[in-house]
């Protein structure tokens, strides 16, 4: 195996510690649909706030591989999609497993049909409707989060994404720290997104470690491009700085 293939493991939250105690007959399937079946984790629950330490390391985890990736240059933007949302409620298509708080309501649900995987479904005010449809058909790359459709309603309308089960909020408050290789691979993958959004003539404006969502398999994305815009004129990018306190938040535990 060369060592571009490499892959570097990472000790992390698994997703069921997101999960609210609510819902403990979903966190457990959705538990094991990830990470193997532990149910008795189903009960613990992410802490919102960080405190200035990380957590001692009492959750279960799991093994959650960060590839190696090429040097950002090598990476080629994904071409834009224009997203039709359908003129229906998502729920006549999907039904609804358990719902999260990843940097607002996510309902992670799956298709009626049989077999069909997780899906992440945000609602927003039909106010917002139009900016985010844009957004989420032209801001779409390798390192940051796919749309797969959309719906509107009368009083809402919602976007369905492709199911990140963690953020990097969550290997903050792991007691465990990464590696100078597991780092790497974190930002490199961020700053690829990054660099796209800049060539696209964007910058996200909100990035903090619960919008940088990973999946199983050690995918960093980036969440959210309903909050892109243009750069503000004159003043330092704010993307850049909030990578920066991501570094810290990930090398020191702490904001």
């Amino acid at each position: 195996m060369s060592s571009g293939n490499r892959h570097t493991k990472i000790d992390m939250l698994m997703a069921s510690a997101q999960l609210s105690t609510q819902h403990p007959e979903a966190s457990a399937a959705l538990s094991s649909s990830l990470v193997g079946d532990t149910p008795e984790s189903a009960s613990k629950t992410l802490i919102s706030k960080r405190s200035r330490s990380p957590k001692d390391d009492t959750y279960h985890a799991s093994s959650v591989k960060i590839s190696k990736l090429p040097r950002i240059s090598e990476s080629k933007p994904s071409s834009s999609t224009n997203i039709i949302a359908r003129k229906e409620s998502p729920w006549e298509i999907y039904e609804k497993v358990l719902d999260l708080d990843f940097n607002g309501s996510v309902t992670v649900a799956q298709r009626k049909a049989r077999h069909s995987g997780l899906v992440a479904v945000r609602a927003f005010p039909v106010a917002a409707a139009e900016k985010t449809l844009y957004m989420h058909g032209r801001v779409r790359h390798a390192n940051i989060v796919e749309a797969l459709d959309a719906f509107t309603t009368e009083t809402s309308f919602f976007i369905v994404l492709e199911h990140m089960p963690l953020s990097i909020d969550q290997i903050v408050q792991c007691a465990k720290y990464p590696t100078e290789k597991q780092l790497a691979a974190i930002l490199k993958q961020i700053l690829d997104g990054l660099v796209f959004l800049e060539r696209e003539g964007l910058e996200h404006g909100s990035l903090d470690c619960s919008n940088v969502v990973l999946s199983t398999e050690g995918d960093v994305k980036i969440a959210n491009q309903q909050c892109c815009g243009k750069p503000l004129i004159n003043q330092e990018p704010r993307d850049v700085r909030a990578l920066g306190i991501i570094t810290m938040e990930l090398m020191q535990k702490y904001t």
